[in-house]
């Protein structure tokens, strides 16, 4: 009886440790999020004080300002256009192509795949000047035709190499018990594989948005005046030859990172198991 406490005891302090190690090591990961926060929230003589002041007077004087900036609604809505519109024309193309990397047999396979995935090793740096030549002779530079296209080869190697590990974890019986039924290619797509896979499209759409939300340096290669993303705009706005507005642009990142989050907390329930089958499946 005295062993069993004994052990009990043990097992509840090893708990206790476990949270706080997990607690603090959460907190210093989130620290940079939460000093961001703070910065956001104070006036200006208060974020540049020394030592740092954690206890102040709150002002929402430095959002006002970032929206009564002229250009900022529509960076926002440039950033997000492309985003979207990258991401869905990524999986829309590489979903097929994960599948049959997944699925068939066929000459030159790995060697396509591995293509691919140089595509995402290479520096993006060593393909602008054939972009900008490329677009200047279509005619869309500095336009959606030309971002979105450019975000595509962003994330393309990504959508391929994470779904493909996605599609290999679905039996390949439950397709061939589908089309025994007499079921269709296009049925067992649509009602079986798709559906099985949402986790994993979840994602990688999640993985994909962040990567183009981020870019800074195709957006500054392929942007001038029509379009201006949020990372080319916000490494601008609030930077001036002596100083810089330390206030407004915390509150410009913590802006810049709601959409990403309102996207996370509404694909919640499919991105654990998402993330976490790739690393499970062998």
């Amino acid at each position: 009886m005295r062993i069993s406490k004994q052990g009990s005891f043990k097992k509840i302090f090893l708990v206790f440790v476990t949270y706080c190690i997990v607690s603090i090591l959460a907190l210093i990961m989130l620290f940079p999020i939460i000093w961001l926060f703070l910065q956001s929230l104070k006036q200006p003589l208060d974020t540049i004080a020394q030592p740092p002041k954690f206890v102040f007077l709150p002002t929402l004087d430095n959002f006002k300002e970032v929206f009564s900036r002229p250009g900022i609604i529509k960076s926002f809505v440039d950033s997000l256009t492309i985003a979207l519109c990258s991401v869905g024309l990524a999986i829309a193309v590489g979903a097929p192509a994960a599948y049959s990397f997944a699925r068939f047999k066929y000459k030159g396979k790995e060697d396509i795949a591995f293509f691919l995935l140089t595509t995402r090793m290479m520096p993006y740096i060593v393909v602008l000047i054939p972009f900008l030549r490329i677009f200047a002779r279509l005619g869309i530079n500095d336009s959606y035709a030309g971002m979105i296209p450019a975000h595509v080869l962003l994330n393309l190697a990504l959508v391929v190499w994470m779904l493909r590990v996605f599609f290999l974890s679905i039996s390949p019986e439950i397709e061939e018990a589908a089309l025994l039924d007499e079921c269709g290619w296009w049925s067992v797509i649509t009602h079986i594989v798709l559906p099985l896979a949402i986790p994993g499209l979840a994602a990688t759409a999640v993985l994909s948005f962040i990567f183009s939300w981020n870019d800074l340096l195709f957006g500054y290669a392929l942007t001038s005046s029509e379009i201006r993303t949020i990372p080319v705009r916000f490494s601008t706005e609030f930077i001036g030859y002596t100083e810089i507005n330390w206030g407004a642009i915390s509150a410009a990142g913590i802006l810049a990172t709601a959409p990403v989050l309102i996207l996370v907390v509404l694909v919640e329930k499919h991105l654990v198991r998402g993330f976490t089958l790739g690393v499970l499946e062998k």
